[in-house]
């Protein structure tokens, strides 16, 4: 067959399907504020006992054992004059990490995506078994991402076909459609479960998932009148101003606790987040978010150094190592909430 009526093929059975996506391997994405070079802190060094800061004026930075660290040469964005530099890179960096999920209640989220699932194929056709275990498969999988911390939607929509895939799905000869279909409509229903318009698409069967208290626990906006930053942009510029310290401590400590689910603030020892302040007198509460961020690391088999690039990046490699050094129970604190942001918190 001639080359040019091949691509003719393949552009109509495109279209003809719907697929959205063709291409059976996931792109290279990073959560918000993961720049280039972040994958290789994965084999750097061993990662250093909790840290706990000192009463008497002085802290142990978690730093202290920084074995192997890159001496590759980082820009500062917030250097004078490199402003439209820095500008030019976070959109950049917008582009190629695109939306990433948000959600108060993973738990929900995926109930709600395999009743979605089941529903919708039950209608389009005819109701079959198979709809269901394609809707849990769906929920599964975006567990599964979420549980690894790539939550970018581009990176679940491959996730999700890859595992409904005739090699890892056998049933899928039982259904009337592809892998592509399901993971193009699963990638839709979490656009539209973060209340973002999504173009050529119908709107939920059973309506957006109903999160209840979790929603309540994880607002957008605390009683301080702070308003969490909502793109990948204004995150990285938030965790970049809260390093130097253009982002006050109120609004640092405010932005963490709408990050804290009821599991960390059990872990805590409390149950209304409201009355913690990490920058308060004595070092407990910020204490126990250095533990609380060390289990989330665990969990995903990563060091504390591991976030080092990161923040290298956020800082300046030189600068943060002047800081880390003079050792300014301050600094150390800004340090703490913007690892746990990034880790924990989607920034």
């Amino acid at each position: 067959m001639p080359s040019s009526v091949r691509v003719l093929a393949m552009v109509f059975m495109a279209g003809a399907t719907g697929v959205h996506a063709l291409a059976p391997a996931a792109p290279a994405l990073r959560l918000p504020g993961a720049l280039p070079g972040a994958a290789t802190a994965l084999a750097r060094g061993t990662r250093p006992h909790i840290r706990r800061l000192q009463t008497a004026g002085t802290a142990v930075s978690s730093s202290a054992i920084r074995l192997g660290r890159s001496s590759r040469a980082r820009t500062w964005l917030g250097a004078v004059g490199g402003e439209a530099e820095a500008e030019a890179t976070r959109d950049a960096d917008e582009l190629k990490t695109g939306v990433q999920l948000r959600t108060p209640d993973i738990d929900k989220l995926c109930l709600w995506v395999t009743d979605e699932i089941t529903l919708w194929l039950d209608q389009d056709w005819i109701e079959r078994e198979v709809h269901g275990k394609m809707g849990e498969q769906s929920a599964s999988t975006v567990r599964r991402m979420v549980d690894s911390g790539d939550v970018g939607i581009s990176s679940i929509l491959f996730a999700v076909a890859e595992d409904l895939g005739a090699t890892n799905f056998p049933r899928l000869f039982e259904s009337d459609v592809n892998e592509y279909d399901v993971a193009n409509k699963v990638s839709d229903l979490l656009l539209q479960s973060m209340n973002v318009d999504v173009c050529c698409t119908s709107a939920p069967i059973t309506g957006l998932p109903d999160y209840g208290a979790a929603a309540a626990s994880v607002p957008a906006k605390v009683a301080s009148g702070f308003l969490a930053p909502e793109t990948s942009v204004e995150k990285y510029l938030f965790l970049q101003k809260a390093l130097d310290g253009r982002i006050s401590v109120q609004d640092l400590n405010s932005a963490v606790l709408l990050t804290l689910g009821e599991d960390v603030l059990t872990g805590m020892g409390v149950t209304d987040g409201s009355s913690l302040n990490f920058f308060a007198g004595d070092f407990k509460a910020i204490e126990d978010l250095d533990e609380a961020l060390q289990n989330k690391l665990e969990e995903t088999n990563k060091r504390d150094s591991d976030l080092d690039p990161v923040l290298e990046a956020l800082h300046g490699e030189e600068l943060l190592k002047v800081e880390r050094d003079a050792g300014e129970p301050e600094f150390l604190r800004r340090e703490t909430c913007v690892k746990w942001l990034h880790v924990a918190g989607g920034y």
